[in-house]
């Protein structure tokens, strides 16, 4: 496991994984990009509120790969 610092909506996080750095610089990015584009259509969202849309969809995506796959 590695330690890094990353930065997402402007929150700095510490955590432990088994990525590579480049792995979770794409991650991250993903993530902070999907948080920036949900802020960008409204004026009354929260970066916090944002982060679940963004959380709901991943995880919608990934239900629907694991069902295709299968």
């Amino acid at each position: 496991m590695n330690s890094y610092t990353i930065k997402i909506a402007d929150y700095e996080l510490k955590l432990r994984c088994g990525l590579t750095p480049e792995q979770l610089n794409a991650t991250a990015k993903k993530v902070d990009d999907c948080i920036k584009l949900i802020c960008s259509k409204s004026t009354n969202i929260t970066k916090t509120e944002a982060a679940i849309l963004c959380a709901l969809e991943f995880c919608s995506m990934a239900d629907a790969a694991e069902q295709n796959a299968g």
